[in-house]
């Protein structure tokens, strides 16, 4: 028996935001999360907004220069859109590792990034893409990106009476990039992530244009890693590996947990690191691996 003290089934967003503007409600999409912390009596007492019949917050689509991915979007969903396969493959790559299929069909990407896990398996993938996070409430809508919003285990920097409405990927800017996500898990995708990777990578001319990498579970927060305007113009070789490694050791704090070990996670680190780029640069054209 879950102890809700209120349930309220909003058909619009302006509805929905307007009861979070009056009352602390906690919002409620595929419930993959917020039912097990219910059952867990982590949460009690807790008044939701189910956000299930808000069609608004459904579906793929073009808005411009963007693909919008709205935040009640299913994970099966992702992995059959024709949309993701076209411009963000490997979010689709990284939403086959969620679960099984009955938590990919009930699951929402809107949920799994509005909860701060850091074992979140789509963040990677959505940081190396760009994502920018699409929030809105009564007073207005502000569009951030995705990397700002994360603040430490299982928080967000959400107001209390804003809703995560959609993620937005800048598709003009994501043309030729190859990409390539890595969960480490002890029993693969039925377990959180011990470290989930993900390096995105362009070239052009025989050099690189884009190269990127995020890391889940590394530390706190998510992390995007590496600014293309670094690396534009080098050598895709094993030389640049080593300094990609060499950087992305420097700028982080690797966390302990009781899943690994810091030690164990620096060295995953750089054997993920390692096959993602290089399966990257086997995915782009006329370069070999």
């Amino acid at each position: 028996m879950l102890d809700l003290k209120n349930v309220y089934t909003p058909s619009s967003l302006e509805e929905a935001l307007a009861l979070m503007a009056e009352q602390k409600l906690r919002p409620l999409a595929g419930g993959t999360d917020l039912v097990v912390d219910l059952r867990n009596k982590v949460l009690d007492n807790t008044s939701v907004v189910a956000l299930g019949r808000i069609e608004a917050l459904r579906g793929i689509r073009r808005e411009g220069d963007s693909l919008c991915i709205g935040a009640l979007t299913t994970f099966t969903e992702i992995i059959n859109s024709e949309l993701i396969a076209s411009h963000a493959p490997v979010l689709a790559e990284a939403a086959r590792t969620i679960a099984g299929p009955q938590i990919r069909n009930a699951a929402t990407i809107g949920g799994n990034v509005a909860n701060g896990a850091v074992s979140a398996d789509s963040i990677p993938s959505l940081l190396v893409y760009d994502a920018v996070a699409r929030i809105q409430s009564v007073e207005g809508k502000r569009e951030v990106p995705l990397q700002d919003i994360f603040t430490g285990p299982g928080k967000t920097n959400l107001k209390q009476n804003e809703l995560l409405t959609g993620l937005l990927l800048p598709v003009e800017e994501l043309a030729g990039l190859k990409a390539h996500y890595i969960k480490y898990s002890v029993r693969k995708s039925m377990d959180l992530a011990v470290l989930g990777v993900a390096v995105g990578l362009s070239v052009k001319d025989g050099v690189i244009e884009r190269l990127r990498c995020a890391l889940g579970v590394a530390a706190p927060v998510p992390l995007r890693l590496l600014r293309d305007v670094d690396w534009a113009g080098r050598q895709p070789d094993e030389a640049l590996v080593e300094e990609i490694l060499a950087e992305i050791e420097r700028s982080i704090q690797l966390r302990d947990s009781w899943r690994a070990s810091k030690e164990y996670r620096e060295h995953l680190v750089r054997v993920l690191i390692r096959d993602a780029f290089k399966h990257c640069l086997a995915q782009t054209e006329g370069i070999k691996s």
